[in-house]
């Protein structure tokens, strides 16, 4: 650390005796501008003094990644927080966690129904009972059905298993690389990480059943009104939970692994099969596939002339028949025992436990001793989530034509619903942290512009950055060093203002180093991890792949009969 610059003395008679941080969500952009402040904090007086680090979606996988970036500098890790932040920089840079590819595909694919309509437009011959009978026309109708299963479903195949255990792998094995337990088989549980550091981690998750907060900590879990105790369960599902992408296969889990059901947790923790998650998000996809199949036997199949309804009965019937089976089997998949459905815990607040915290929520009366606010000292909210937006009128390019789109629909009514919600608290969290308040604090906000003390004018680096989708989609090198540089310099200032120290001050270019693309150091760690999350990922990964070329098989097989029977 001899490269740093000299540290910054304040005064020490105002300064803080210890420090609780809570980061913001907002997918990559509030993962690495937390991690900013995080290494700021690291870099004071206040490094053995913080607390808790609570979290909520983008903000949980960086304070998974940086457990134990507080420890004490050794000789053999001279630099913990660096480190670790160095390793998250790393993978927001690059598509480790595919959630954003899978839903810029999955946008396509109810234009498929659109394509077949169009296809047979142009060719009105088709659609003629002379000169096509009802076998070829159902060949027919099997391969353009099949052609469509092909080209989006054979990438949606692909792409489901590489996003489904994307985010626990991601975690798990850097968390393991950072810990030293790579090779382990075992997995990181959520209780082992208290053993890293002092820092108490707590991670805030949105009970779909309750639509309320429930917030993990080792050895403890608060739902509203309840408390349980010594959850047996993998931080890599915490953090996964946390950072669910909202209404998109929550992960559930029983109340007995989580204490809450008056019996403490016993065994290991389980590791949170594909199966439920499959039904409920593949759902909606099997309908679109529904809706596909009956225009195109609307168009040249058993629907498309003016029989009978007698002799569509059956057809409908087994509409009918099939989609209460489905329906029957997703809501099977979240009754009985698994009655705690978690998914991102923005979609309440997307600040996490400050809310709670200052407003003093007594739901949760144990949350302000185990965060620390119950003792004087700073409290510091890391805030990097999307302001609220009004809706703009315009064209917005192909993903309009599809009013249902799965990008479109739920996040659009998520962040209608959670806008409203998050702006009037951030509003109540900056009035009782505003200096003359009785509370000690400050908001880091995305929408600040750090002071020029080093000469350098960062109007224009806000304004960057305050552009930065809130998505889980990888990140230029640019952006990566842009929202380091920025939250590290504005928490360093509120640091100073109130009374820390600096021990260390980074200079932009040792910032830009921790920036740095290191795709092989993160592709070394996969292939090195193994952990069941990333065994899981392996195996999902490679039944996805056999399924595609499976399914190309059936499609010339369809192909070779059709060009034969015509």
């Amino acid at each position: 650390m001899s490269s740093q610059s000299e540290p910054t003395v304040a005064n020490a008679d105002t300064a803080p005796t210890s420090i609780t941080i809570s980061l913001s969500g907002g997918g990559y952009r509030a993962a690495v501008f937390a991690a900013g402040s995080l290494l700021a904090v690291a870099d004071s007086s206040l490094r053995p003094f913080v607390t808790s680090v609570s979290s909520v979606s983008g903000g949980s996988i960086t304070s998974a990644v940086t457990v134990g970036g507080f420890a004490e500098p050794t000789i053999e890790m001279p630099d913990p927080m660096g480190q670790r932040v160095r390793l998250l920089a790393g993978l927001v840079q690059s598509r480790a966690i595919a959630t954003e590819s899978l839903l810029r595909l999955a946008k396509l694919i109810p234009l498929a129904p659109a394509a077949v309509l169009l296809l047979f437009l142009a060719f009105p011959d088709w659609r003629s009972t002379e000169s096509v009978n009802v076998f070829t026309t159902s060949l027919l109708a099997l391969l353009f059905t099949g052609m469509i299963l092909f080209v989006f479903g054979g990438q949606m195949l692909t792409a489901f298993p590489r996003s489904w255990y994307a985010v626990q792998r991601a975690v798990e094995s850097l968390v393991s690389h950072v810990r030293g337990t790579l090779e382990s088989r075992a997995g990181t549980t959520l209780a082992e990480i208290s053993e890293d550091e002092s820092t108490r981690r707590i991670f805030c998750t949105t009970d779909l059943s309750e639509g309320s907060h429930v917030y993990f900590t080792p050895g403890r879990v608060l739902g509203p009104n309840v408390t349980g105790r010594d959850p047996s369960v993998f931080l890599a599902d915490i953090v996964a939970a946390s950072a669910c992408f909202p209404g998109f296969r929550p992960l559930t889990f029983r109340r007995s692994e989580l204490g809450l059901s008056g019996v403490d947790p016993v065994g290991p923790a389980r590791v949170h099969h594909v199966g439920r998650r499959f039904l409920v998000g593949f759902a909606g996809f099997i309908g679109i596939c529904a809706i596909a199949s009956a225009l195109t036997m609307r168009i040249v199949g058993p629907l498309s002339g003016n029989e009978d309804w007698a002799d569509k009965i059956p057809i409908l019937a087994g509409t009918l028949l099939g989609g209460a089976i489905l329906a029957g089997a997703c809501a099977w998949s979240l009754r009985s025992q698994d009655n705690l459905a978690l998914v991102d815990g923005g979609v309440c607040d997307n600040l996490g436990t400050a809310f709670a915290l200052l407003a003093k929520d007594n739901r949760y009366p144990a949350l302000a001793n185990i965060a620390g606010t119950d003792q004087k000292g700073l409290i510091l909210v890391v805030d990097a989530s999307q302001p609220f937006t009004s809706l703009k009128p315009g064209w917005r390019g192909l993903g309009e034509l599809v009013p249902l789109r799965v990008q479109g629909a739920q996040r659009s009514v998520l962040k209608l619903l959670g806008n409203a919600n998050s702006a009037a608290r951030k509003h109540v969290i900056q009035f009782l942290l505003s200096p003359g308040s009785p509370t000690t604090g400050a908001v880091v906000s995305i929408q600040q512009v750090p002071s020029q003390d080093d000469g350098q004018d960062y109007s224009d680096l806000t304004e960057r950055t305050t552009r930065v989708k809130t998505t889980l989609d990888a990140l230029a090198n640019e952006v990566v060093r842009d929202l380091l540089l920025q939250s590290y310099r504005l928490t360093q200032s509120v640091l100073v203002t109130h009374g820390v120290t600096l021990t260390v001050k980074r200079s932009e270019e040792q910032l830009n180093l921790l920036a740095e693309p290191n795709a092989g150091e993160i592709a070394m760690i996969y292939e090195q991890a193994k952990g069941p999350y990333a065994r899981k990922d392996n195996k999902a990964t490679r039944n996805g792949t056999v399924a595609t070329i499976l399914l190309g098989f059936v499609i010339t097989f369809c192909l070779m009969a059709w060009a034969i029977l015509r």
